[in-house]
């Protein structure tokens, strides 16, 4: 298990016992997927933020930097000033993308560098099937990135299934 499942579990799983099932709104685009965030309940301040691989073996990989720039795109949107060289700022947005049985899944925490706590994490699934393809993928992690950052920071420990 990685440094970021790890800091996260024991929040993860006081989310779980509250965990709820909703039939959110949503359009087309996101529809079927389903969406979960955690977070401390308290004011999250916005400044300075890098975004970062979860493992660092995948900061390399072909993908990740337009993985990486549709997590970018959020947190410009909401208010945060993204940094452009990994391992600046206090706070960091680590960014996981995996397949598990056709479907992809996007996860965010975002964390204070100094301490390593998570603050707020963030997870998206599409459902099976939805995108096939390399290029499909690049659009699911735009379209999850855009899913798992709507209505931030989103009710803790709630999952809803946008439709």
């Amino acid at each position: 298990m990685n440094a970021f499942l790890r800091s996260s579990a024991l929040i993860l799983t006081i989310a779980l016992a509250a965990c709820a099932r909703d039939g959110g709104s949503g359009g087309q685009q996101t529809a079927g997927l389903e969406v979960m965030r955690t977070h401390l309940g308290q004011p999250i301040a916005r400044g300075q933020i890098a975004v970062e691989a979860s493992d660092a073996a995948d900061a390399t990989s072909p993908e990740f930097p337009t993985y990486a720039a549709a997590v970018r795109q959020q947190l410009t949107r909401l208010g945060w000033t993204v940094l452009p060289n990994q391992g600046q700022g206090e706070q960091v947005a680590l960014v996981d993308v995996s397949d598990a049985g056709g479907a992809t899944r996007l996860e965010v925490g975002l964390k204070r560098r100094s301490e390593g706590s998570v603050f707020w994490q963030g997870q998206a699934t599409s459902q099976p099937g939805t995108y096939g393809s390399a290029a499909g993928r690049v659009a699911a992690v735009q379209t999850l990135a855009e899913a798992v950052f709507r209505d931030f920071p989103g009710d803790s420990g709630r999952t809803i299934r946008l439709r």
